[in-house]
């Protein structure tokens, strides 16, 4: 199973699976945050596992970006508002 297929497209009509959610590679830095595209923000908690944060794209990839992080390369980004994606 191509995993990298299944999460790029795992996003849909504002919802993701928390079995796609957890294969969701993270996003930890990028040479220029201005080429991200938002796609939502997330929170679910599973176990002992909690995701808070953004999914964004990335040259066709989907990435979990952190709260802390993004919280802090926002100010350097135009977005308003941002959708919240619903993990089923």
């Amino acid at each position: 199973m191509d995993w990298e297929n299944i999460v790029r497209d795992s996003v849909h009509d504002g919802s993701i699976k928390a079995v796609h959610l957890s294969r969701v590679p993270v996003l930890k830095n990028c040479p220029n945050w201005r080429d991200i595209e938002v796609v939502g923000e997330v929170f679910h908690q599973s176990g002992s596992i909690t995701h808070r944060g953004v999914l964004v794209r990335l040259k066709g990839n989907l990435y979990f970006v952190q709260q802390a992080v993004f919280d802090a390369v926002q100010q350097y980004l135009k977005i308003k508002n941002i959708p919240r994606i619903k993990v089923i």
